[in-house]
């Protein structure tokens, strides 16, 4: 594996785990919206992480 295919599987996989954990976090704080700051600070953690 080359260097780019390697950036480009790990590019993939980080997006899809934000997604996940986008979804995963942001549906339940909808319903309980005492999560709001720990759910604001996972996502920014993980979009900052993810680029």
């Amino acid at each position: 594996m080359n260097r780019e295919q390697i950036k480009y599987i790990a590019t993939f996989l980080s997006n899809i785990s934000i997604g996940i954990i986008v979804v995963g976090v942001v549906t339940p704080v909808f319903n309980r919206s005492k999560l709001d700051f720990y759910t604001i600070s996972l996502i920014t953690i993980s979009l900052i992480s993810g680029t």
